[in-house]
């Protein structure tokens, strides 16, 4: 395998092939497959994607982060127009021992990425309700959180780092689709990837 693939933690295409009822088969190899109830397939960005709008989160067994872990995570996702917070994807026990989070910020109206509660950056984006697909990249390489829409390195409008406080490593699976299954991502998502590494620009 090269670098790419053997750091890829999971792979969802959302192809019609790569579902069977409420399953996601994860093409990675490493078989983390999603189970997902009252899925809509749709025309996504590449082939087919799935509209979270009506679906519960699913957990990604064994996937579960400690607030220091590097990552790299890749969506192509088209938003809704309605909710508030709506993650990609979260590992958070509860609202206030909060661990990684990727997804939908309501306020500002953008995106949040965040390794733990007191290391996150918010990110003001005015076409996060376009009605049109853009690519979001979130990296963690252990000190500093980047976010990438459509391969431009975006600048936060604010980011929180209180000293060297991280959290435990979190009990609890990460899910995808949803925030502390309270609040879902409204809107489509297609080719999901979650890579335990940093991936450079190139």
């Amino acid at each position: 395998k090269n670098k790419l693939e053997s750091n890829l933690v999971a792979y969802y295409t959302f192809d019609n092939y790569t579902i069977l009822g409420d399953v996601i088969s994860d093409i990675s190899g490493n078989e983390i497959d999603l189970t997902i109830p009252n899925l809509e397939s749709k025309t996504g960005y590449f082939g087919e994607s799935i509209d979270m709008t009506s679906t519960t989160s699913s957990y990604l067994d064994g996937v579960i982060f400690d607030g220091e872990q590097k990552y790299t995570m890749s969506v192509w996702a088209k938003n809704g127009t309605g909710g508030s917070f709506g993650a990609f994807i979260d590992n958070s026990i509860n609202s206030t021992d909060n661990g990684v989070y990727f997804g939908r910020l309501h306020s500002p109206e953008g995106i949040r990425v965040q390794s733990n509660q007191n290391f996150k950056n918010d990110y003001t984006l005015s076409e996060i309700r376009d009605g049109l697909w853009h690519h979001y990249c979130a990296v963690f390489d252990g000190n500093n959180l980047k976010l990438y829409m459509d391969g431009v390195l975006q600048t936060p409008n604010d980011e929180y780092r209180a000293g060297a406080y991280t959290i435990p490593k979190q009990t609890v699976s990460a899910r995808v689709g949803n925030s502390n299954d309270l609040y879902p991502f409204l809107g489509e998502m297609d080719e999901f990837k979650i890579y335990n590494t940093v991936l450079t620009e190139n």
